[in-house]
């Protein structure tokens, strides 16, 4: 997450202002998109081509202007549910391309109401012809759209758990089947279908379970407030704060805020808890991260806007400032403002004299310094207390 936030902030993301887009997916969606990386990443093609034409919407030449983005995608929420939704970090304007080879960035307008709603609306008509095009959906009126019912069998256990903790509900154990426990009051509550979309609040709207969230604005010159963003957007899943173990040997994790119906967090067994972490983990080879505009890998213009690497010390000049990582030591320094790679007593740096990887070495030291060399021991596992697995 670290060396994310900090590549992008520091080698790729240049200094203009940039727009936040939050599209969430209805519920009967999110175990289709969760187990499909393929399905997941065509909707988030049209969404990022929708908010493109949107961005470039009072540009006079649209041929020669480009806008840029970068998609992070999300599994999970706030109360490790399976909820896949889009955070789309924008430019909040668009480059064109000059006679004399350079860009020239303009900034757009802030959107109004209207427009996000309009926008909204765009998004959700083509994703629901692209699910229908490619057989996922089924119309049955001019508004009444229902999943195929073959297109939510589970062909793996791993389909499995996805679908169920996307359902909210248990999958293993016990309560297998039941809905996952929650501390708080929990009211009964149902929702209108909507006709239109409508608004939320200030740039935000909504439409049949979909939503559009683009109020969050940051300027070319707060780059600090960028960097969190950035670091928002690439957070891991699990919050090791607000997550607690009781003493009956329940995991209990608290939300970021409390729900509207006034759960403020979820009660899990251990295979409970293991059900929805296994769930939460990205498909091999799904790419979580995808740059699209300006910002594509194939773009002719990202050479030119990407933001320049800062002069190197006296002391890093050896290494190359075209490197594409950070070390530990670099990302400690930047998390935690302690830099191992420097001295305590003049500030110098430091540099690796030797590396000891043999075992009898290693625990010479270790003894010397007073550190134990051995291993802790793990009980054995208690098979009688795993119950039911995955039984479907």
């Amino acid at each position: 997450m670290v060396e994310k936030t900090l590549s992008l902030c520091e080698k790729v993301l240049p200094e203009q202002p940039y727009r936040q887009f939050v599209i969430s997916f209805p519920y009967p969606l999110k175990p289709l998109l969760a187990r499909n990386s393929a399905l997941l990443s065509k909707v988030s093609k049209i969404a990022c081509r929708e908010i493109s034409r949107f961005q470039l919407r009072k540009a006079q030449n649209k041929q020669s202007c480009q806008t840029g983005m970068i998609t992070f995608i999300q599994l999970f929420g706030s109360a490790l549910q399976l909820t896949p939704h889009l955070h789309i970090l924008c430019l909040d304007g668009y480059y064109t391309s000059k006679s004399t080879g350079r860009m020239k960035f303009t900034h757009s307008a802030s959107p109004t109401d209207e427009e996000i709603s309009g926008l909204l609306s765009r998004i959700v008509k083509k994703v629901r012809k692209q699910l229908c095009k490619l057989g996922y959906l089924e119309q049955h009126g001019d508004r009444e759209y229902g999943i195929v019912p073959d297109a939510m069998v589970c062909e793996n256990i791993f389909e499995y758990a996805q679908t169920v903790v996307a359902q909210g509900k248990v999958g293993v154990g016990e309560r297998c089947g039941q809905a996952v426990r929650r501390l708080g009051v929990v009211p009964e509550y149902f929702r209108d279908e909507q006709s239109t979309a409508t608004i939320g609040g200030a740039r935000c709207a909504s439409l049949d379970g979909f939503s559009l969230h683009a109020n969050t604005a940051i300027k070319a010159w707060q780059r600090e407030r960028l960097e969190n963003l950035v670091s928002y957007m690439c957070r891991p899943p699990i919050s090791t704060d607000r997550l607690k173990l009781r003493d009956d040997g329940d995991v209990v994790y608290e939300f970021k805020r409390p729900w509207k119906d006034g759960s403020w967090a979820i009660i899990l067994s251990p295979m409970e808890f293991m059900e929805k972490i296994v769930s939460l983990v990205p498909r091999p080879y799904q790419n979580m991260c995808i740059y699209s505009g300006v910002f594509g890998p194939r773009s002719r213009a990202r050479n030119k806007i990407i933001r320049k690497p800062l002069e190197q010390d006296e002391d890093d000049k050896s290494k190359s400032s075209s490197s594409k990582t950070y070390t530990w030591a670099e990302a400690m320094a930047k998390v935690f403002a302690i830099d191992v790679s420097r001295c305590k007593c003049c500030g110098g740096k430091l540099k690796v004299v030797s590396a000891c990887t043999k075992a009898s070495v290693v625990r010479r030291i270790l003894e010397h310094v007073g550190i134990g060399a051995d291993p802790p021991s793990f009980a054995p596992v208690d098979p009688t207390k795993l119950g039911p697995i995955f039984s479907y």
